[in-house]
């Protein structure tokens, strides 16, 4: 289920679109100050949808500047325009008001997918190997995971990986790290505690330091998120090994 925010008025420094949903942080941050100097794109209330999306050729909606965007790209706002709502449908890109420019304002809902689980993977984690610890196969516990209530899109796409130890890159730990910093950041600006998300941020932190055990810490740094795993294996005192079996993303 999506969950959506109105955003009226002018962008204060930081707002993010959020999804709180079983400790869920959700990936749209919207930005006045973030990444200012390293705008990817741009959209301008007197642009065209059907242009580059460059400084000289700008979008015209805020929408199609968000579906342009790959993560760790920015989409920049620019000229204080006023800019309808955003469903956001891919995770860790931002869009911030262009640097040196009035703040853009966004008006109407910015939607958010149930679909960047900063917080649920590192829970998915950690039950995973302890009933692994415990003598349970992980692919027969995640099955009994998915086809529950506490199942979800999520935990069904990730499930492939944590069974067979395919690290293919979705999501980088560095562009996870950067979402939780960015909310933490959020929650210090606004006065709310966030201290699960503050616990994972370390607990991430704790996988680039194994990073350097690898022979390539770099390359194996830039493999998928869920490669976190390892370290909590390592951390448990576990070897893993791939199970290879056939499971379902959920996708298919």
């Amino acid at each position: 289920m999506d969950r959506a925010r109105s955003i009226r008025g002018r962008l204060p420094r930081w707002a993010v679109g959020w999804c709180v949903a079983a400790g869920v942080l959700a990936p749209l941050v919207v930005s006045q100050s973030a990444v200012a100097a390293d705008c990817t794109k741009y959209a301008s209330t007197g642009g065209s949808d059907g242009a580059a999306g460059t400084a000289a050729a700008p979008y015209r909606t805020a929408q199609k500047l968000a579906d342009s965007l790959s993560a760790g790209q920015v989409g920049c706002l620019t000229g204080g325009g006023v800019f309808g709502g955003v469903r956001v449908n891919r995770s860790g890109i931002t869009l911030t008001s262009a640097p040196g420019q009035p703040r853009a304002t966004l008006l109407g809902s910015t939607t958010v997918p149930d679909s960047s689980n900063d917080v649920v993977i590192e829970n998915l984690i950690e039950i995973t190997l302890l009933a692994n610890k415990m003598g349970v196969p992980r692919h027969a516990f995640l099955s009994f995971m998915n086809n529950g209530v506490m199942g979800s899109m999520f935990t069904a796409y990730k499930t492939p990986a944590l069974v067979n130890l395919d690290w293919t890159t979705t999501f980088t730990p560095e562009l996870l790290r950067k979402d939780l910093d960015l909310g933490l950041e959020l929650g210090r600006e606004w006065d709310v505690p966030m201290p699960v998300t503050a616990a994972t941020r370390e607990v991430l932190q704790g996988h680039f330091g194994a990073a350097m055990l690898q022979k390539d810490p770099a390359a194996y740094l830039e493999k998928d998120f869920a490669a976190l795993m390892e370290t909590m294996a390592l951390a448990a005192g576990m070897k893993l090994e791939p199970e290879n079996v056939k499971v379902s993303t959920g996708l298919e």
